[in-house]
């Protein structure tokens, strides 16, 4: 089961950029700078936009570590999705599931396949920049948009390691993670009284 990411200077410095790069509500949103970093097909791309040179400024401004890399895939990821949807569901999860939004039964498709499943999780594994950028475009385009938590898909592509692999696995296949392993001497030796 998907943990909750813990509160960060640099994931809430990145949600108020995408806030603000997405405020249609009041017109203040950043059109240009969303269709161009739609538009980025390489992270030197999105170096060249003013909106990922905000997203780097408002994240440097809240801490001093962290990848301009890493934070411009989500800048170019982040100018595809409108809105925050539902932080209850996992990005993995929403892939997971019926174009309608449900747990696949029997014979059901997926919003996305199995195989292009394993393709995102080697994308995001890898050092190809615009391999992951391809992969987190479909994957998003197919998870559609508003129906996962956005924060925690920033935090996964931010600190995307064994166990977020590990958790996106069992949120795409809509099961629990197993509990801890039990350690082999404790169901052989008797408990202390």
């Amino acid at each position: 089961m998907h943990t909750d990411l813990p509160d960060t200077p640099t994931l809430d410095a990145i949600m108020r950029w995408w806030s603000a790069l997405h405020d249609t509500d009041r017109g203040k949103g950043d059109r240009a700078g969303r269709a161009e970093l739609r538009r980025c097909s390489s992270l030197l791309d999105a170096l060249m936009t003013p909106a990922a040179h905000r997203l780097l400024r408002a994240a440097r401004g809240v801490s001093r570590t962290g990848d301009d890399d890493v934070l411009l895939l989500v800048a170019i990821v982040l100018a595809s999705i409108k809105t925050g949807g539902n932080p209850r569901i996992s990005f993995a999860r929403a892939l997971g599931q019926t174009a309608d939004g449900r747990a696949p039964g029997e014979g059901d498709g997926r919003r996305m396949s199995p195989l292009r499943f394993q393709s995102l999780l080697v994308a995001m594994r890898s050092g190809d920049p615009g391999l992951r950028i391809r992969a987190l475009r479909r994957a998003v385009a197919l998870a559609g948009d508003g129906g996962f938590g956005v924060r925690r898909l920033v935090g996964d592509i931010l600190h995307f390691d064994d166990a977020a692999q590990r958790r996106w696995i069992f949120d795409y296949w809509q099961a629990f993670e197993p509990a801890e392993a039990v350690p082999e001497t404790a169901l052989t030796e008797p408990a202390n009284s």
